[in-house]
């Protein structure tokens, strides 16, 4: 679908005629035709389309029936059609390479009437991922990331029902990620939008599948992943030196990797342990009595 906005429409008196701008969004791959708003072409008439300062097409009518097109511009060798009745041009298979202001000449005796197009092409949106930020796990909070990958001119939201929560825009290429911190217990429905002028994405999930309170296993997966990461740093600036230092530091990498483990795993077996006290100290308080009755 083409979305077609009138910015801004002046006249200047005298030999320029009417100006007018208009605004068009076109998803890439569809067809667009800008309107010369013309039902035929006189015969003392002359018609040209510009893209920036290039001229693609003419037709001057006292020369001409046919229009003739600038075959210079590859871009628009095999996708551009001038109506030889009306002068409306027609591009076909939009893609980014066709986004640019689009100029309209047409003069008439000593007049001139101008008139632009700003077009914009817009790349089809893929939905948003979302996924489940480890490196970030806990026992009350969770992060969440929603990601997109390669998009240009686009808004990637986080939404709280219908209200946004946060929110990243993006005007050239890239890959994006958005976070977003929930409680465990949050009873509250998030969805992630992304969505440029024409159309949008969204994502929902279920909160409870996604945000887990953070396992043992899982902090010590990130801790020696961590670990691993850094040492493999360290490691790759020292592959010009001699073998036996190359071995000596693979054995120091080990080393510290089963001690970051060793030191992860009696932190989350104390906890698992003051944990379980915990709770059966607060089964014990709230536990009903029982009194015995005497005959």
């Amino acid at each position: 679908m083409i979305h077609a906005l009138i910015l801004m429409r002046f006249c200047l008196l005298g030999v320029f005629g009417d100006i007018e701008e208009v605004k068009i969004s076109v998803m890439e791959g569809e067809s667009v035709t800008l309107h010369t708003d013309l039902t035929h072409i006189q015969t003392d008439l002359e018609i040209e389309w510009r893209f920036g300062s290039i001229r693609i097409a003419r037709i001057k009518r006292s020369v001409n029936i046919d229009p003739t097109y600038d075959n210079e511009t590859e871009i628009f060798r095999e996708n551009l059609k001038m109506n030889n009745e009306t002068g409306d041009l027609n591009i076909t298979h939009i893609t980014s390479q066709h986004s640019g202001l689009y100029k309209l000449n047409i003069f008439t005796g000593n007049k001139q009437k101008v008139k632009s197009f700003s077009l914009t092409a817009y790349a089809p949106l893929l939905t948003p991922v979302i996924a489940s930020d480890v490196s970030h796990c806990s026992s009350s909070k969770c992060v969440l990331l929603c990601s997109v990958m390669n998009v240009r001119n686009v808004t990637l939201s986080w939404y709280n029902g219908s209200r946004t929560h946060s929110s990243i825009n993006v005007s050239e290429q890239k890959s994006i990620s958005l976070p977003l911190e929930v409680e465990h217990q949050d009873t509250n429905t998030y969805s992630c939008v992304i969505n440029n002028p024409i159309s949008n994405q969204t994502k929902p999930f279920c909160l409870a599948d996604l945000c887990r309170p953070c396992s043992g296993q899982c902090l010590i997966s990130v801790i020696i992943n961590y670990a691993l990461i850094l040492n493999s740093v360290s490691f790759s600036s020292d592959v010009t030196h001699s073998c036996g230092t190359v071995e000596a530091s693979m054995r120091l990498v080990v080393t510290a990797v089963m001690g970051v483990a060793a030191v992860a795993a009696v932190i989350v077996l104390s906890y698992d342990i003051r944990s379980r006290r915990d709770e059966q100290k607060r089964k014990s308080h709230t536990s009903p009595r029982t009194t015995s009755i005497e005959e």
